[in-house]
């Protein structure tokens, strides 16, 4: 499973630096995003995702799912 947002992201055809100036965020915040160092997605996204034609809601449920996956895709690991 890729991550979503990342997916989301790239099907707009945005770079991270500009998907960053769209939601208003610092470039290392979309970075941790699609690494999965957060735990969700940052609330002051939705407005930037909106004018992106993005469903925060739906995209938040799917990063925690993709997030969870891995999570234990990696300790599944040890």
């Amino acid at each position: 499973m890729l991550n979503p947002v990342r997916q989301a992201r790239k099907a707009k055809g945005l770079t991270i630096k500009e998907f960053a100036v769209v939601l208003g965020v610092p470039y290392s915040a979309v970075s941790a995003v699609e690494t999965g160092l957060l735990t969700r997605i940052p609330t002051t996204w939705e407005g930037g995702m909106n004018r992106l034609d993005m469903d925060y809601q739906a995209m938040q449920k799917a990063y925690i799912e993709w997030r969870t996956q891995r999570a234990d895709e990696i300790a599944g690991g040890f």
